[in-house]
């Protein structure tokens, strides 16, 4: 039953239901979680296994080594051959990407996968664990992992995840005061900016400050008896939104900061949008809107003894993204999700980018790089073209273009 042509077109039509779906999945929630529920699934990978040993068994079974079936022993070697070739590059094989500017060389990569690394350090010492994922909520939410330090375990589990990640402030215990300010001007359109307590930022050539004076010309907030102060070094005009009243305020006096009031400092304008007096920052997901980060996040929680403590860390797949740190006193935990640097024995330099387009339109006709091979271990340099269907072969590595 094993080698029979019945469980070969079993075999064949569950295979290509498993494309199909794939191809679906792909459509609606992308090539990764496509990955992730089907094409590296471990029941996808026994299906062709056992694709692979029933056309072994059926060669031999009905004895297509003899001269006259030559034709169909061909087209089932043909399917291991493609089998085989599937499995070196699945098991042994690893893709990455390699992002060149003209006339600059890099010998490094950023791997196809992604990775959740965690480094714990204490009294000298230090200790490391990395776990491979796919960069979908479906694998990353829940995962946990755990490592030992000066006889310490210490734990990391992964509480919720969002795609296109953004961050909010929400009213919270144990937070602290923040002014959430909405800023437009100089051409750089409205932004959102979270000014906490003790904080400084720049805006437009002013600084702002919540409970701490800035040194250059700005605007110093503060909190007295439940209400917003302001004091400005330079004359501010605000408008009462609601009467339509303009007011101008002196530099060096305080006012109290009113919401509803567009307010005017140089070619700047911002608005009070909340004021909360124990926020806590709270991740969101941003997928679909437009201008926002394609960055994933994920929050964390990170157990030493038995003080836990929660982390948001931001990464993905294509990012190197920065640590993201937790301090217990004793120990400190740093976490990076995303994928992992590579080096390569060799360097490629981009000489040239070139490409066309189809008249009246943005999709690429044509595209090509003149790239140099540096190889110092063996005094090697050496020019290539990179084209469409025409890849760059060499240490054992493939390179293409990815327009």
């Amino acid at each position: 039953m094993l080698f029979s042509m019945e469980l070969t077109g079993m075999l064949l039509i569950l295979f290509a239901v498993a494309a199909g779906v794939a191809t679906f999945i792909e459509n609606d929630f992308g090539t990764v979680t496509a990955k992730a529920k089907v094409y590296n699934a471990k029941w996808f990978e026994f299906l062709l296994l056992l694709l692979a040993i029933n056309m072994v068994g059926s060669i031999f079974k009905n004895k297509m080594y003899l001269k006259h079936k030559w034709t169909i022993l061909l087209f089932h070697v043909s399917f291991l051959i493609i089998f085989v070739g599937a499995a070196v590059t699945r098991y042994i094989g690893y893709e990455g990407m390699m992002s060149i500017r003209e006339g600059k060389a890099s010998n490094e990569i950023r791997s196809d996968e992604t990775y959740i690394r965690v480094w714990a350090s204490g009294n000298g010492n230090e200790s490391y664990q990395e776990d491979k994922v796919q960069a979908t909520p479906i694998d990353v939410q829940g995962h946990n992992t755990s490592l030992s330090l000066n006889n310490r375990k210490i734990e990391v589990k992964v509480l919720e995840y969002f795609m296109n990640a953004g961050e909010t402030m929400v009213e919270a215990e144990g937070g602290m005061p923040v002014i959430w300010l909405v800023f437009s001007g100089d051409g750089s359109g409205r932004q959102n900016v979270y000014l906490r307590e003790g904080e400084i930022k720049k805006f437009g050539g002013y600084e702002f400050g919540f409970n701490i004076r800035p040194t250059g010309l700005g605007i110093y907030f503060t909190n007295e008896n439940d209400e917003l102060l302001m004091v400005s070094s330079d004359s501010v005009s605000y408008m009462n939104m609601a009467a339509n009243i303009t007011t101008m305020l002196a530099p060096d006096s305080s006012h109290q900061l009113l919401p509803m009031s567009l307010y005017n400092i140089g070619n700047n304008s911002f608005v009070l949008k909340q004021y909360f007096r124990s926020a806590k920052t709270k991740l969101v997901s941003t997928e679909g809107q437009e201008g926002m980060s394609n960055m994933d996040a994920f929050v964390a929680k990170v157990t030493v003894g038995d003080v836990s403590k929660e982390v948001n860390v931001y990464g993905g797949k294509g990012f190197l993204s920065t640590n993201s740190e937790v301090d217990f006193g004793d120990v400190t935990v740093t976490l990076n999700y995303g994928s992992k640097p590579i080096k390569l024995p060799f360097a490629i330099r981009l000489d040239d980018f070139q490409l066309e387009r189809y008249p009246g339109s943005n999709s690429p006709s044509s595209y090509a790089s003149e790239v140099t091979v540096i190889d110092e271990s063996k005094d090697l340099v050496m020019p290539y073209r990179i084209f469409m269907n025409n890849v760059l072969n060499y240490g054992g590595y493939r390179f293409s273009i990815l327009v």
